[in-house]
């Protein structure tokens, strides 16, 4: 038995006291409001309080704790007695309110919250009481109101019955709760989110995209991209940034639908572009943000972009805003947009925290700007920034036609692929662009200065890992919130790679990774140098195989991956829910096992 004392004073010290009065009551039941049980300890009275020896009524262990009540002599203002030396004894005490606010946190009594009684009732039930124990009472409190057997049993029956409805009303919200536990293959809605117009759906084959080895489909992107907007941004920056759905820059590339040839007859190709987006800014000027992120798919990848300071004239220092005008040397050599794979070496020149690429004579910069974060690197984004380009030079003119028409172009909006935490599989792209925005706001760029290399270890692959494990808990919670407790839906149990944010092996699952050198001259001088695969039959990657070296050739170092998957789970569904994009085909999410690839890295 645990026994603990609630700091309320001690009643048993009476060396303070003149009349040094007190008594034990042996009592049958005590009744603390709608609370009542049969103590262990008699209860004890004295000149200065009552001392009460509970169970404490929310333990749910095994250990059985007791808890010490002390209520002062000064806070029962009433007292209801039927004494007796034969018959059973009642004794009711009235508190004051606070008094029994104590005795039901002391308790955690589940009616703590919801009683508006002025006065709290304490009633001790005892098989007799002796004449002596009666003239202490009578003693302290002069107050003592004497009611006779049948009041006694009144008063007694009425609390019977508030208890009878307490527990008659916890059952029913018992019975009244339920819990569905949904199962992959049931096709039904979970969420909109936020709630009300304009919200996002979520269905249970979105969901499951989120599985291990899923490509994460446009639905789960843009809730995410929504709920980082609404409770990650920090207020200061969530008024100047603007997220585009998924499927603006599929809209904007891709024309469908009729068209009315003499109306568009005049029209350059860039304005036929921004004429089928036209209404997705209606109300939002984009050149009062700071930054518009749009997420991208392309070729079932998926990379983002973000256009930063879209209404500054040029470049500024980051917090005076005053001009800077920088030298030809460092800003002629990073106009483009070709992703290479993060060199740690490079980048720690710079410094390894945020904003450290500029050194002591260089103030860090605010410039215009749209970078590209890619997670698989080697790729070539300029027709990306490009587009993007048309598309402000058509916003520009249609938000602010009475001033002077502006041309976005690679002088005043340069285009960056900024090298990134990198995807070592083939269906984390989803996770990484939304990693890289979460990332973006929680350690922001601090000097906009190109080339921008200190981010090439923004954060650990494990937190993009734990990702989906993590957007899953999201999403029961706000169902639970949005439920409520008595109607409690569970997600389909899917696979996670992680469990409680630790990884999990899966079974038939095995990557070794390990360093080799590449000769440059033995490339494919097809391949592009910034991403070269070479297949070899796994057959011989037990052994330390090698390309063919020439002596003279200059070297590389590289990275072999070797990879063998077991069985593919086939319970899992292979479409995805969306209409703008969908899962990589069979033969490109799952390589064959007798296939090993070689990536080279730039030094």
């Amino acid at each position: 038995m645990e026994c603990n004392h609630i700091n309320q004073g001690d009643v048993n010290d009476l060396n303070d006291c003149s009349d040094q009065l007190g008594t034990t009551l042996p009592c049958k039941v005590i009744r603390l409001g709608t609370y009542s049980f049969e103590p262990r300890e008699p209860v004890i009275i004295t000149s200065k309080g009552i001392r009460i020896v509970a169970p404490f009524e929310a333990n749910t262990s095994k250990v059985c704790i007791f808890i010490t009540l002390l209520i002062y002599t000064r806070e029962v203002i009433k007292i209801e007695a039927h004494c007796s030396r034969t018959t059973e004894s009642t004794l009711c005490f009235y508190t004051l309110h606070k008094c029994g606010q104590y005795i039901r946190n002391a308790l955690k009594m589940s009616d703590a919250e919801s009683t508006p009684s002025q006065t709290f009732a304490i009633i001790l039930q005892i098989d007799s009481i002796g004449e002596q124990a009666q003239s202490v009472i009578r003693s302290i409190w002069d107050n003592l109101e004497e009611i006779s057997l049948a009041d006694a049993q009144v008063l007694i029956q009425r609390a019977t019955e508030s208890d009878r409805k307490l527990a008659d009303s916890k059952q029913n919200c018992e019975s009244n709760r339920s819990t569905t536990q949904l199962q992959p293959n049931d096709k039904r809605q979970l969420l909109i989110y936020p709630p009300g117009k304009g919200g996002i759906s979520i269905n249970t084959g979105d969901y499951l995209c989120l599985a291990t080895d899923r490509y994460l489909n446009d639905i789960i992107i843009d809730f995410y991209l929504k709920w980082l907007h609404d409770n990650v941004i920090p207020k200061t920056e969530k008024d100047r940034t603007f997220i585009f759905s998924t499927f603006f820059y599929g809209r904007l590339t891709n024309f469908s639908g009729h068209t009315n040839p003499g109306k568009n007859v005049k029209q350059t190709a860039a304005q036929k572009c921004h004429a089928r987006v036209q209404k997705w800014t209606k109300n939002v000027n984009l050149f009062e943000k700071d930054f518009i992120i749009i997420p991208i798919n392309e070729q079932a990848h998926w990379f983002l972009a973000i256009i930063c300071f879209p209404g500054l004239k040029g470049r500024v220092t980051f917090d005076a805003h005053t001009p800077v005008e920088l030298r030809d040397s460092e800003d002629g050599d990073y106009n483009n947009c070709s992703c290479n794979a993060p060199n740690n070496s490079q980048s720690n020149a710079y410094g390894s925290s945020t904003g450290a690429n500029n050194t002591a004579s260089q103030q860090p910069i605010k410039q215009p700007i749209i970078l590209i974060f890619d997670s698989l690197a080697g790729v070539s984004r300029n027709c990306v920034v490009a587009t993007l380009r048309d598309y402000l030079s058509c916003e520009y003119k249609v938000k602010l036609p009475e001033t002077a028409a502006h041309t976005f172009n690679a002088d005043n909006m340069p285009g960056h692929c900024v090298k990134v935490p990198q995807q070592n599989n083939l269906t984390d792209c989803g996770l990484y662009l939304l990693q890289y925005v979460e990332q973006f706001f929680n350690d922001p760029i601090r000097d906009y200065r190109i080339p921008i290399k200190q981010l090439a270890n923004w954060f650990d692959t494990i937190t993009v890992i734990r990702k989906r494990e993590d957007i899953s808990k999201l999403l029961q919670s706000l169902i639970n919130e949005h439920n409520g407790p008595h109607n409690r839906i569970l997600l389909p149990d899917i696979p996670f790679p992680t469990l409680n944010g630790q990884l999990v092996e899966p079974k038939g699952y095995n990557i070794k990774f390990e360093e080799d050198e590449i000769d440059e001259d033995d490339e494919n001088p097809h391949v592009s140098t910034d991403e070269l695969e070479t297949e070899l039959s796994t057959d011989d990657t037990s052994k330390s195989e090698k390309p063919i070296k020439k002596p003279q050739a200059r070297r590389k170092r590289g990275v072999k991956r070797r990879m063998q998957l077991g069985t593919v789970n086939t319970d899992m569904p292979t479409t995805s829910h969306t209409t703008g994009t969908t899962t990589p085909p069979i033969a490109t999410a799952q390589r064959p096992t007798n296939l090993a690839k070689i990536r080279k890295v730039d030094p």
